[in-house]
């Protein structure tokens, strides 16, 4: 039905519904609000005094440029545009979303595709890695990609694209979640030896499978049933978090944790407070997840927004165990977060002068440098360590990662902590196998929210150590989230 020109007087121009669309995924993207205003009662004892350092602008690292004609096949739309190879595939992704003056349905599913070409399969480019990593084919004078929803490519000839469009109906991708909640092993590696892409965002949670079989306890053998049948290990949810990332909060199974750090999980995945896998480790005292995640290269220097390291969250949270192994094996106890503290510093504001003892007297020398290197499987290709996402960005769309890094930044180095448990625990299998059934159906629990529950506030510093121990006055010392 046409429409008159009085309605169409009245129809927003394709700037304004950008601007719309820009606001309304601003908003989306601050879920949480509450839980922010509630933890400020947490950190005012190391609140910054100084402002902090301003958040890196939305803007591509500075490198060469390339121009590419981009196929949009769902609103039939080709558009060229300008992209910096330099940075992640994520970064061009997030370029053609705020380019859109049409809305798309499920944009966490879409991805940059390259089409088949010279005898080579297509193939959807992973997001973590660097755009320039793809070389791009030479068959126009403009090289060419698609923006289409994700799927798995297959390359069977027994499979039928009828077969595999009713295998991913809406309804069978619920019950596929509702087994993975289930920790019906049985049945997930039913449907996916059938050819059921497990990469895929649930459009009523947010969560992908592999983010809600890590937050299961005794997930084991479904995690790595998920592996071993074509589950990414880093295949984030609609907050851009990561299947580490809650294995390393939830706790659980350490042997979970190491499945995904074997099977190239990357580490480094920042959720908005700038809080990663080994902040949450340290903040909830799971020890063995932390010395999995120092053994496979986590940073024990990265500090979340506030400036802290995971030996600051330590010493907020009185966590001796893990403050003990960070010491260990090598962390710098003298780094001051963004209010010019030590996590010394914090332990005696937080009252847990035990543990503030423990990082006092640790020297240098009782270092134990590890001498072993951590195993991989040999099945993933791994992905450019300069092209990881560990970086907090604003995005302007709602559900989206806001866990952006366009900076080369090369991966930190394996930190001297040997593995707990040996990877030979479960032998392969081969597909099609039969699997013993679980007896018992386990609810899954909910995600627990990407901050820390609150604390109480100190509101004086002790006087039981020197006044000079503290680096300043409760009155300056204040700061959001460690």
């Amino acid at each position: 039905m046409p429409v008159s020109p009085a309605a169409r007087k009245h129809e927003p121009s394709d700037r304004q519904q950008q601007q719309r669309q820009q606001q309304h995924c601003a908003s989306n993207g601050n879920q949480g609000d509450s839980d922010s205003s509630r933890e400020d009662g947490v950190y005012d004892t190391i609140r910054p005094a100084a402002n902090k350092p301003p958040a890196p602008p939305m803007e591509d690292p500075q490198g060469s440029v390339a121009v590419i004609r981009i196929g949009i096949p769902d609103l039939q739309q080709t558009k060229c545009m300008k992209f910096h190879t330099e940075a992640p595939v994520w970064v061009s992704k997030q370029r053609i979303l705020c380019s859109l003056n049409q809305s798309l349905k499920d944009v966490l599913n879409y991805g940059l595709f390259q089409p088949a070409y010279h005898g080579k399969a297509g193939k959807f480019l992973d997001e973590e890695r660097l755009l320039k990593e793809y070389p791009l084919p030479v068959v126009a004078p403009v090289p060419y990609l698609e923006f289409r929803y994700k799927r798995r490519v297959y390359t069977q000839t027994h499979l039928e694209d009828k077969q595999l469009a009713r295998l991913h109906t809406k309804a069978n991708l619920k019950k596929f979640m509702e087994y993975v909640q289930q920790r019906n092993v049985e049945k997930v590696a039913k449907l996916l030896e059938k050819g059921l892409d497990p990469n895929f965002h649930d459009p009523d949670t947010g969560e992908c499978p592999m983010t809600m079989a890590a937050q299961l306890e005794g997930c084991a053998e479904l995690i790595k049933t998920l592996l071993d049948l074509g589950a990414s290990p880093d295949y984030k949810d609609s907050r851009g978090l990561s299947p580490l990332y809650h294995s390393s909060m939830v706790g659980g199974d350490p042997y979970c944790c190491e499945l995904l750090l074997h099977d190239h999980a990357q580490v480094g995945c920042m959720d908005e407070n700038g809080w990663q896998e080994i902040h949450q480790a340290c903040r909830h005292g799971h020890v063995q997840h932390l010395e999995h995640l120092l053994f496979y290269g986590a940073d024990m220097s990265a500090q979340n927004a506030s400036g802290n390291t995971a030996l600051h969250v330590c010493a907020l949270y009185n966590q001796d165990s893990c403050a003990r192994v960070l010491l260990f094996r090598g962390a710098n106890k003298e780094i001051k977060n963004y209010n010019s503290q030590t996590a010394f510093q914090v332990a005696i504001i937080a009252g847990n002068f035990d543990l503030a003892e423990i990082i006092k007297i640790h020297k240098p020398s009782d270092v134990v440098p590890f001498r072993e290197t951590p195993s991989y499987t040999n099945r993933r290709r791994v992905a450019s360590g300069s092209g990881t996402l560990t970086s907090p960005r604003s995005l302007l769309r709602s559900a989206s990662d806001n866990n952006l890094h366009a900076d080369g930044h090369a991966a930190p180095a394996h930190s001297p902590v040997p593995s707990l448990r040996s990877l030979r625990r479960w032998a392969p299998r081969a597909p099609g196998r039969g699997r013993a059934r679980l007896g018992t159906a386990c609810r899954a629990r909910p995600a627990p929210a990407a901050r820390t529950p609150a604390r109480p506030r100190c509101t004086a510093c002790p006087r039981r150590p020197t006044a000079s121990a503290c680096a300043g006055s409760p009155a300056d010392a204040s700061g959001k989230d460690p």
